[in-house]
C-alpha cells in the first residue's frame, strides 16, 4: 500500500500527472534502503567494539620481585691425574672421588682427566691446562713456577719408593754386574718408578752406560715387558706391582722384587692459584674426609692408601730438590732435561 504523503509531496511539485508514478519510486527506495538496513544488522551486532582507554590503574607496569637473578653458568675445574696407572685404570680409581665432589658441590662442579702419558701431562701442567693436578713429587714442584701452589696430598710416604723387578728365573748378584741388559722404565720423568731406580742403582754400581735403556709408556707395559721377555729388569713402585699381583696373580708368581729404594714425599695435590678458596676448602674436605665413610674407605682402598693429608709448597720443594740435586750430579747429561721444567 502506497503512503498518501507520496501524493501530496507530488502534487506540491505541480507534477499532478506523475503523482503516483512518484510515489511508487519514493516508496521503492525506502523499501530498498530499510531492506539493505536490516541485512546490514547482523554485521553491526557482530563488529568488535573497541574498548575504553585504561585508566591509569588498570595499566599493568613492570614489576621488581624478590626471584633472585639468573645465575650464570658455573666453573667446571679439570682434575688431571698423572699416568701412575693407564687411563683407563685411573677412571675406575679417581672417578668415584669426583662424583662425591660434584654430588655435594653447589656451584661449580670438577672433570677428571686422566693423563695417557708423562709427556702429555707435564706438558699441559706448563700451559696451565689444569686446574687442579694431582703429580709426582717431581711434577708437583715443576708446576709451582706456573701459577699452581701445593694444597693436599696423598698420605703413606713409606710407600712411595721405587722397586726394581725381574723374572723370577734371573737373579743378579749386585748392580755393577747389569752390563749388556735391557732395563724398561715407563717414562723419563717417572720419579719413583724412573728417576728413584736409577739414582739407587747408580749408588749401587751400576753403569747406566753399559744400559739398554727402554720408556714403555706406562707402569703395567713397564711391568709386562718383563714377563714377555722384552726386558729383564723393569723399574715401577708399589702401587701398581700391587695391583698387578692382585689382579694377574698367575703371572706375579714369574716375577719377583730385586730391589727397592728409599722412599721420599708422597704425589701431591697441587690448584691453580686463582681459584676460588672456598671452592678449594670445599674439595680438600671431602678429599679429607674420604676415611669417615663405607664409600670413601673403599675408593682408598683401590688407592692402596690410607688417606689424603692436606700440605704445602714446602712439604716438596726441600726434599725433591735435594734428590734432584744428587740425580744430577749421577747423571749430569741429563741436566739441561729436567732444569727447563723446574722453574720455581
Amino acid at each position: 500500500m502506497l503512503d498518501y504523503r507520496y501524493f501530496l509531496l507530488a502534487e506540491s511539485m505541480g507534477h499532478k500527472h506523475m503523482t503516483i508514478r512518484f510515489a511508487h519510486k519514493i516508496a521503492f527506495f525506502r523499501l530498498a534502503a530499510l531492506s539493505v538496513g536490516l541485512a546490514m544488522l547482523p554485521l553491526y551486532l557482530l563488529w568488535p567494539v573497541s574498548p575504553a582507554p585504561p585508566t591509569d590503574a588498570e595499566i599493568n607496569l613492570p614489576t621488581y620481585g624478590s626471584a633472585p637473578p639468573l645465575r650464570q653458568e658455573l666453573p667446571i675445574y679439570r682434575f688431571a691425574v698423572h699416568p701412575l696407572h693407564n687411563p683407563q685404570r685411573l677412571f675406575v680409581n679417581f672417578q668415584p672421588i669426583i662424583d662425591i665432589i660434584n654430588r655435594e658441590a653447589k656451584d661449580f662442579s670438577v672433570r677428571l682427566i686422566a693423563a695417557r702419558d708423562y709427556q702429555s701431562f707435564e706438558k699441559r701442567i706448563l700451559m696451565q691446562e689444569f686446574d687442579l693436578i694431582l703429580g709426582n713429587p717431581l711434577q708437583t714442584v715443576w708446576s709451582l713456577g706456573y701459577g699452581y701452589r701445593v694444597v693436599g696430598k696423598m698420605g703413606d710416604d713409606d710407600r712411595f719408593y721405587g722397586i726394581i723387578i725381574a723374572r723370577d728365573d734371573f737373579v743378579p748378584t749386585n748392580a755393577a754386574a747389569l752390563v749388556g741388559y735391557n732395563m724398561v722404565f715407563p717414562a723419563p720423568t717417572a720419579l719413583a718408578a724412573t728417576l728413584m731406580p736409577r739414582l739407587y742403582l747408580h749408588e749401587q754400581g751400576a753403569d747406566f752406560s753399559q744400559i739398554n735403556i727402554i720408556y714403555s709408556g706406562s707402569q703395567e707395559s713397564a711391568i709386562m715387558n718383563v714377563y714377555l721377555g722384552k726386558a729383564d729388569l723393569a723399574g715401577t713402585w708399589p702401587m701398581p706391582w700391587e695391583l698387578f699381583l692382585k689382579e694377574r696373580p698367575e703371572l706375579g708368581r714369574r716375577l719377583h722384587v730385586v730391589w727397592r729404594t728409599p722412599p721420599l714425599v708422597n704425589n701431591g695435590i697441587a690448584i691453580r692459584t686463582s681459584m676460588p678458596e672456598a671452592h678449594v676448602q670445599h674439595i680438600m674436605n671431602i678429599l679429607l674426609g674420604l676415611p669417615a665413610s663405607p664409600e670413601g674407605r673403599a675408593i682408598l682402598q683401590r688407592l692402596s692408601i690410607s688417606g689424603f693429608k692436606a700440605s704445602n709448597n714446602d712439604d716438596y720443594v726441600k726434599p725433591v730438590r735435594n734428590f734432584m740435586e744428587c740425580y744430577r750430579k749421577a747423571f749430569p747429561n741429563e741436566e739441561q732435561y729436567l732444569d727447563e721444567r723446574q722453574q720455581s
